[in-house]
């Protein structure tokens, strides 16, 4: 009998051991290491506008980078309509749900859950329509030729412009939660069923301790070793357990949250105020407890976001004795659904912006013409000359405005041009030092190569470092600001291609930076500052990342702060504008007028064309207009026939309600591969306006532009084809 006994304790110890085996371990540095890497990936995320008057937010960038985190996220995300047909969802949706992107939109999300959760999902669905906040379920989805598996949708509802309700889901799989739940509780029955075994069998008091002991210590070690916050509370709400992974997850030491009420860490006031009331209610009328979402205030005072389910705790008689909680930190995913709102949120800005600033361009050429008719037609010296020129100028810096809505708007590619930057750094500094307590320094060589940049976005730049720099002294000091070429050999610092290029520097005399804040100030939403938007230096890296440069920060405590730009030189040379004044000459004096070119013009604003009609027959051009697509290519096909071609055709790219420039040039290119066009455009971030050449034109003129600009291009293009 005692040998019996022994083989039957043996067994049962081999099968505890066994289920021991296949519980999974996480390693909590893993997973901080895996969310770290993570985070890096967000740099470049959906930005914010820091001021609408001079941000130029980069939305292109952040839309690059927020479509990198909404892709690669460790978490489905997807969009459903009011129908439930899913509008757009990232790569880990798609490879959750078995189905490539392009043949999951218009799908019903439906279609891939469970029937037998079917009735929990159209639950959820009303529950969201009704209350208008956030719903949480868990459900089985079958992917397409895979395996089924669990899953927990969050999901929130948003109203877009047009009053429409779409659904934000975010899909995380928790089957490996499900099966540790699922072989916990068969363990746990398995366990009490061997035990009854061995009680019955053994029926040996002592043994029969020991066994339960035994249990014990495995229930104990399967409790730590789970990779979720386990607490057990009495009825009155005091903490009797918690496991090692609720410790860490709110930063104590094991062993200091028994004995505390489980709402002493809960970080709003109401919450710590009604919980006990609502724990009083629970334990004496004993509804199905649901599971809650609240923000947590660890011991080290930062505030995380954690996600409760829990369940009464009975004893062996069936009596109520407390309950059990699983503790889930959902901070990082909390904070990624917020970044996916704002981006959201600040792509609508953007599309507004663009479209003010488009029409506002349009606005700006047609008044910039109009004054440039008047002022033909006063006699030199005249005084209303003066007031004309204050009006270009005040035009003038409404077109810096408009630059700004749509880098905010597009944060499209820059509109490079060669340019010597001395000029453009000392119009920065003496701008932005204007009515300030800062004295401004500059030092800059006369043999300063030049620099491929988009002038409107290196401004942003050094409006944003220059003012960073004042407010580091708000006592008054010196700022310095500095320009050399500098040369980089292969595995030099910075981490830039070996080459020739133009460093800018900005230095500060403030306080430094502190040395632990450094890694995030190019952060997207990272600020110190009680006003800031954290968009500026995020811009400004983005801004120069895209002119194949770089910047780097130098600070030390006390000493103050210094940035640097690099940016390649340029090979071209910098020609200047020449100053048109139109001088009539012998022949036209006569009557005879030498045509200097001939020009077809299509653009669908009135005011524009008639300037452009008036204009440029008084610089020497012919010149003949239409108002879309279809009239250029007729007049066109007809200068074709009459022997006396178009030298250049200016196309405007956007034509409401009829064929742009892009199909426009198309159609020309049909009929003369070798026509010269130039396409011109009030969204001057368009990826065409970058990239023209590729699209089969030969120049860009963005809106809004000066004669003088538009006469020097054609001047320089019409000798190529003559010659």
């Amino acid at each position: 009998m005692p040998q019996k006994k022994d083989e039957l304790r043996k067994k049962a110890e081999a099968r505890l051991k066994k289920e021991l085996l296949d519980i999974p371990k996480m390693s909590p540095d893993e997973a901080v290491k895996l969310l770290q890497e993570l985070r890096m990936h967000q740099i470049e995320l959906e930005m914010q506008n820091e001021e609408l008057r001079r941000a130029q937010l980069d939305l292109e960038e952040a839309r690059d980078k927020y479509s990198d985190l909404y892709d690669f996220a460790p978490v489905g995300y997807l969009t459903t309509g009011e129908k439930g047909l899913i509008l757009e969802a990232n790569l880990t949706a798609c490879t959750l749900l078995g189905v490539e992107r392009t043949l999951l939109i218009k799908q019903p999300l439906s279609r891939f859950i469970l029937k037998e959760d079917q009735e929990t999902y159209y639950h959820h669905r009303k529950l969201i329509f009704e209350n208008k906040e956030r719903q949480t379920c868990e459900l089985r989805i079958t992917p397409k030729d895979g395996d089924q598996l669990y899953a927990q949708l969050d999901s929130i509802p948003k109203e877009d412009s047009e009053g429409n309700i779409k659904i934000l889901t975010s899909i995380t799989e928790i089957t490996l939660r499900k099966q540790l739940e699922i072989r916990f509780k068969k363990g746990a029955e398995e366990l009490a069923e061997s035990n009854k075994k061995l009680l019955q069998e053994i029926g040996d008091h002592e043994q029969s301790a020991a066994s339960l002991k035994q249990s014990k210590e495995n229930y104990r070690l399967l409790l730590e070793t789970i990779p979720y916050g386990i607490q057990e509370n009495d009825l009155s709400g005091i903490i009797t357990f918690s496991n090692s992974a609720h410790h860490k997850i709110l930063g104590y030491a094991p062993g200091e949250l028994i004995g505390k009420p489980i709402w002493a860490f809960m970080a709003s006031v109401s919450e710590r105020e009604n919980l006990p009331a609502y724990l009083a209610t629970l334990v004496k009328e004993q509804p199905k407890p649901t599971p809650y979402f609240s923000k947590n205030a660890r011991k080290d005072s930062r505030i995380i976001d954690v996600r409760v389910d829990w369940d009464y705790r009975h004893n062996e008689k069936g009596e109520l004795t407390g309950f059990t909680s699983v503790i889930t930190d959902i901070t990082e995913s909390k904070r990624m659904e917020e970044e996916l709102l704002k981006a959201h949120k600040l792509e609508s800005v953007g599309l507004l912006a663009g479209g003010i600033a488009h029409d506002f361009n349009n606005f700006l050429i047609g008044v910039l013409g109009q004054l440039y008719l008047a002022k033909k037609r006063l006699p030199p010296g005249d005084v209303v000359n003066e007031y004309f020129h204050r009006v270009e100028n005040a035009c003038l810096k409404a077109e810096s405005l408009t630059k700004q809505l749509l880098t905010f708007a597009k944060g499209g590619s820059p509109v490079k041009e060669t340019c010597d930057i001395s000029g453009l750094l000392k119009e920065s500094i003496h701008f932005c030092l204007s009515g300030s307590n800062v004295q401004g320094e500059i030092m800059i060589p006369e043999n300063l190569r030049p620099v491929e940049v988009d002038k409107g976005q290196l401004n942003q730049v050094l409006h944003n470092l220059i003012i960073n720099a004042c407010q580091a002294m708000p006592k008054g000091g010196l700022l310095l600001a500095q320009a050399e070429n500098v040369s980089l050999g292969a595995k030099e610092a910075p981490p830039l291609p070996e080459g020739k290029y133009v460093k800018i520097c900005i230095k500060d005399h403030g306080a430094g930076i502190p040395e632990k804040i450094i890694p995030n100030i190019f952060d997207p939403y990272f600020t110190t500052k009680k006003e800031g938007t954290g968009l500026g230096l995020a811009t400004s890296y983005s801004i120069i990342k895209k002119h194949d440069g770089i910047i780097t920060l130098d600070s030390e405590p006390g000493e103050g702060t210094t940035f640097c730009i690099y940016l390649p030189a340029s090979r071209e040379k910098i020609l200047k504008k020449p100053v048109l004044s139109h001088v009539k000459t012998k022949d036209e004096k006569k009557g005879s007028a030498k045509v200097k070119g001939k020009i077809l013009f299509m653009d669908d604003e009135e005011n524009i064309k008639i300037f452009i009609g008036e204009a440029l027959p008084m610089e020497g051009f012919d010149v003949d207009l239409a108002g879309n697509g279809e009239e250029a290519v007729a007049l066109y096909k007809k200068a074709i026939k009459s022997e006396l071609p178009y030298d250049v055709v200016i196309l405007d790219l956007t034509i409401p309600g009829g064929m742009g420039g892009l199909e426009t040039i198309k159609k020309l290119m049909e009929i003369d591969p070798h026509v010269k066009a130039i396409v011109s455009s009030g969204y001057c971030n368009e990826a065409i306006m970058s990239d023209y050449r590729q699209y089969g034109f030969c120049d860009v003129m963005p809106k809004p532009y000066e004669l003088p600009e538009l006469v020097e291009k054609l001047q320089r293009i019409i000798p190529v084809i003559r010659g």
